[in-house]
């Protein structure tokens, strides 16, 4: 546990967020970027593991089918490349990223590294999911004229 506190210490510093960025009593701490992106980052010490988790929004039930198959399908390619996974919310219907990393296998830049592409991975697919549901909403509405 000493060895995440030290690196979040680190990135902490990185980030000039002025000690800010320490876990809670639940083992989590939280990191908000662009306004909008708000990275749960959770410590599991149990595991001695941490997480990253994200809510790229929720899931409208008129675009429930389109969104699961593009998660499904980007679930895939995630796991051959051994990046994050998707996830949705039983009862909220949120559609959640997630990425996961054991201590042992894990060092500070490898862990700076992990965040770095999750918030790049979240930032897309927040893009993605709002475009997706954009567009059915679109064609539902065309639908609807015709």
């Amino acid at each position: 546990m000493e060895l995440f506190k030290d690196w979040l210490a680190e990135l902490d510093k990185e980030l000039n967020l002025g000690g800010e960025l320490v876990l809670d009593e639940h083992q989590r701490c939280f990191l908000l970027f662009d306004e909008n992106l708000l990275v749960n980052i959770i410590y599991h010490p149990h595991e001695n593991a941490y997480e990253l988790k994200g809510t790229l929004g929720s899931i409208n039930r008129l675009h429930k089918k389109q969104i699961h198959a593009r998660l499904i399908e980007a679930n895939l390619i995630g796991e051959l490349n051994g990046i994050a996974h998707f996830a949705i919310e039983k009862y909220s219907e949120k559609a959640l990223l997630i990425q996961s990393l054991t201590l042992d296998t894990c060092d500070y830049p490898r862990f700076n590294k992990s965040l770095e592409l999750f918030v790049n991975l979240f930032e897309y697919w927040t893009k993605n999911l709002t475009s997706l549901t954009t567009k059915a909403t679109q064609a539902q509405i065309v639908g609807l004229r015709v």
